[in-house]
């Protein structure tokens, strides 16, 4: 991913005409990613919620709840970086 990037800028840190595409395509693709772990997200709560109502030991819902915590601290990490990423780009072009 790196490579690619790196490979459409200039030897000055500047964006290259030519990399607008690949731009373009990197922040569509990690704006489909941030919707499915929103999505995901959703998905484990939901579970949780129900979990608790049907009388599962709270060990396995707090297992759950941990997963959920656990996958969204990552997927906040990544959002993260990408925005540093962008900033990055956008402070060059």
């Amino acid at each position: 991913m790196n490579q690619e990037i790196s490979s459409t800028q200039e030897k000055s840190g500047g964006t290259n005409i030519k990399s607008i595409p690949s731009l373009t395509k990197r922040a569509a693709d990690e704006l489909s990613y941030a919707t499915v772990a929103l999505q995901r997200a959703g998905a484990i709560f939901e579970a949780i919620e129900k979990a608790a109502g049907t009388g599962l030991s709270m060990d396995t819902v707090f297992l759950l709840a941990q997963s959920g915590v656990e996958m969204t601290g990552y997927q906040a990490e990544r959002a993260e970086s990408e925005c540093d990423f962008f900033r990055g780009v956008a402070s060059h072009a």
